[in-house]
């Protein structure tokens, strides 16, 4: 099965569970911190997590806010499962059967052009420290 996550209308989340090319459930979740509680009630009724072989998010315009959160829920159910985390493209309200088969971009690839500075060493953040530097 397909799950994939709309997160595009700041009002509501949609998720769409597919299996093959046909489409077993469409929800639409109101409240942003109900759309776990949905996913896992939506699964329960189908077999499970498990069943789940591809998940993925609608990229595109929207709130910045839904989206950061439906990719980061998406990438950490796919961390958990074993699956591929993809990028969906929707043209419309509901998305056609082609468009959630042919999602295949992988989701967030962070790649860095150089080692990535985001920490103070140890010993340089202990100096500045003592030094009454804040």
């Amino acid at each position: 099965m397909t799950l994939a996550i709309d997160p595009r209308d700041p009002g509501r989340t949609r998720l769409v569970l597919m299996d093959g090319r046909r489409i077993l459930v469409t929800r639409d979740v109101i409240d942003k911190d109900g759309v776990l509680a949905a996913i896992e009630n939506i699964l329960a009724r189908r077999g499970g997590a498990k069943k789940v072989k591809k998940i993925g998010v609608v990229v595109g315009s929207g709130s910045f806010s839904g989206v950061r959160q439906a990719v980061v829920l998406a990438r950490t159910m796919a961390f958990c499962l074993g699956i591929p985390a993809r990028a969906f493209v929707w043209h419309g309200e509901e998305p056609t059967v082609a468009e959630i088969a042919a999602a295949g971009k992988p989701l967030m690839r962070v790649a860095y052009a150089g080692t990535p500075n985001i920490t103070i060493p140890r010993a340089a953040s202990r100096g500045n420290l003592r030094k009454g530097n804040r």
